[in-house]
């Protein structure tokens, strides 16, 4: 007993000396990746605080733009406008409520993250700023009443952005990145804010038929400075921004942008459109957005890199310090673990025996492929028994929707990399066939042969039904049944690349139902949720089996008459036209209340040119149905 208690002296006094100094060594190593942590976390805390607040000055720069065209708008441009414009303000009042959450909820990791002087400061911008924010509900009533100039408007905006720029500029200086990451930051942030001033000025004139020299010079000097800007973007930028940047922008856009922007200079308004300024302008300062985002990704990134790496270094300083404290520990319990080993082996195996027989279906096969083991699971899912199915390969559980090729390859990959994963159909016992998700591994010797093969499988027959499912509704009308816009916008796109080079010729037809709203004031929403599936049945009913209808949103509705003859797709589409206006001005009953309404139907065929777009193609068919009911509804107007 002597010479045992002897000998675990010795030993504890061997591990007590290397880990005292492992304790020592360890304890500063700690301290100091603690110290790169925090770093780390400022760096993506404070790089995260940035990406909102572009998000942020995107959103005004909008609302702005929207803003400048929306008071001075005529009765026809107000209604389209106000409707992008109140959802502008929506989509802005969610990022600054982020902000504003973001801002109380991160005070206390800035506090524990910045010095007291680096916190002030930022915290009295963020007060400045939503101070600013705060006043956006007068501004917002003046502006749909039209109570406020342009330049007051423009005001407004400009200095919250301006402010918020001012904020990102000292957030990226307590980074402590290099300049030119900083500088070419910035350079985009107030590029855009130059577009985005642009923008609404030129927009303000567009849509007002004026001539403003104070705004022109006003827009030479905010061009003058965005090329300043990118000019020392370009100087200063990293070889990986200016990647990004050539990467993102629409040149093709920018060439259409500068021959408007030449337009303006020479003072021919007439020759600009104010819609396709404005989205052409939107294009590019959504592309500058993207830029900046990407490079902030970037930021974001190298901080989540540095913080893993800070708490994998952390975390082995730890287990090291601990290691070193519990090394005389661990002496005294090892005999235990060796008899302990014994019991865990055993359980192990216990384990490994339920496992075998969970839900999941497990095959084994010997090296030709023939069944040698299969599992409860395998029976419930196929209906294959042992003494159905062993001595037997797999393929007796083939369906037939798979090809020959299909197999080569899933069997290619296994003898060369030693496993496979997929989805596969399957057929049960009883013919039914299912699908699987499936994946198959080769057991191999210490010479590397193969010995076995083992499959594992479930069946995702609900999980399939599900994706269908879900599928259908992302791009489908949930009241109708028919497409959605986004289903709409995919098919169009498709078959005008489709027409343009098959030389094809088709119709799209935007319809609206006049006199729509009366029906809902006057019977309810029920009522008019009826009427919108009459629509889309009678649409269905109408057009030809080839032909595509959708609801695009409300009661505004599309039709898509597909491969018309050249010669006649005008007078198939005036025919079409004609039966649908007939069909919606009968007087309908929907229980027992009498409705009469009327349709406005505006006609494009396309393709017309080679350049023209989905764009191009919605906005002439929406503008030939406004004039459709503006010359008294209840018709159709062919675009020409």
């Amino acid at each position: 007993m002597s010479e045992l208690f002897s000998l675990k002296s010795k030993i504890i006094i061997l591990f007590l000396i290397p880990s005292i100094v492992l304790i020592y060594f360890s304890y500063d190593y700690m301290q100091r990746k603690s110290e790169f942590l925090q770093q780390t976390q400022r760096f993506e805390f404070i790089s995260k605080q940035t990406k909102r607040l572009t998000q942020l000055i995107k959103n005004l720069q909008l609302e702005r733009g929207l803003s400048a065209g929306y008071i001075v708008a005529d009765k026809d441009e107000e209604k389209i406008l106000g409707k992008l414009l109140i959802q502008q303000f929506i989509e802005t009042d969610e990022i600054i409520s982020t902000c504003q959450k973001s801002s109380i909820k991160n005070q206390a990791v800035l506090t524990k993250l910045l010095p007291k002087e680096n916190f002030s400061k930022i915290k009295s911008l963020n007060k400045s700023i939503f101070s600013h924010l705060n006043n956006r509900d007068k501004i917002r009533k003046q502006i749909i009443k039209k109570e406020i100039t342009f330049n007051e408007e423009l005001l407004y905006y400009t200095q919250i952005n301006k402010r918020a720029i001012n904020l990102m500029k000292f957030l990226l200086l307590i980074l402590q990145r290099t300049s030119s990451d900083s500088i070419s930051l910035l350079n985009i942030e107030k590029t855009k804010e130059y577009a985005g001033l642009e923008r609404a000025c030129i927009y303000n004139q567009l849509i007002s038929h004026e001539n403003n020299e104070l705004c022109k010079e006003k827009v030479f000097f905010l061009q003058r400075e965005k090329k300043n800007e990118l000019h020392e973007f370009e100087l200063f930028a990293s070889h990986e921004s200016l990647a990004i940047f050539k990467k993102n922008l629409d040149y093709e856009s920018m060439k259409k942008l500068q021959i408007l922007q030449h337009y303006f200079s020479k003072g021919e308004l007439n020759a600009i459109n104010p819609q396709i300024w404005f989205n052409l302008t939107t294009q590019y300062i959504n592309a500058l957005n993207k830029i900046s985002n990407e490079i902030l990704a970037n930021y974001i990134e190298q901080a989540k890199t540095s913080y893993n790496k800070a708490w994998k270094q952390l975390y082995f300083a730890i287990a090291l310090w601990i290691a070193s404290i519990f090394s005389t520990i661990y002496i005294l319990i090892l005999l235990s673990k060796l008899f302990e080993k014994e019991q865990e082996q055993l359980q192990a195996l216990r384990i490994a025996s339920y496992a075998f027989d969970s839900q999941e279906a497990i095959a084994i096969t010997d090296r030709d492929e023939k069944l040698i083991k299969i599992n409860q699971g395998f029976t419930d899912i196929t209906g294959y028994s042992e003494d159905d199915i062993l001595g037997k390969t797999p393929r007796i559980l083939r369906s037939t929707k798979h090809s020959k090729e299909f197999f080569e390859k899933m069997w290619d990959a296994i003898k060369t990399k030693g496993r496979w994963k997929g989805d596969i159909y399957n057929k049960r016992k009883n013919g039914e066939v299912y699908p699987e998700r499936l994946s198959i591994t080769a057991i191999k010797d210490e010479e590397g042969n193969t010995t076995n093969y083992i499959a594992h499988f479930l069946d995702i027959s609900d999980l399939k039904k599900a994706q269908e499912e879900a599928e259908h509704q992302a791009n489908h009308d949930i009241l109708t049944g028919i497409a959605n816009r986004k289903l709409l916008m995919e098919i169009l796109q498709k078959e005008l690349s489709k027409a343009k080079r098959h030389h094809l010729t088709h119709a799209f037809m935007f319809i609206d139902l006049d006199h729509f709203k009366s029906v809902n004031d006057n019977y309810g929403h029920h009522i008019g949720d009826l009427l919108i599936q009459y629509t889309a049945k009678i649409l269905l009913q109408t057009v030809r089996k080839e032909d595509f209808v959708a609801r695009i949103s409300g009661d505004e509705f599309a039709v898509l008459l597909l491969n018309l003859q050249a010669d006649k797709a005008k007078e198939i589409a005036q025919k079409i036209a004609t039966k649908i206006l007939y069909e919606l001005a009968k007087e309908l009953n929907f229980e027992d209340k009498k409705v009469q309404i009327s349709s406005s139907i505006g006609i494009r065929i396309f393709p017309q040119t080679d350049d023209e777009d989905i764009e191009r193609i919605i906005s002439d068919a929406d503008a030939a149905m406004y004039t459709a009911k503006t010359q008294g509804k209840n018709r159709f107007i062919l675009h020409t």
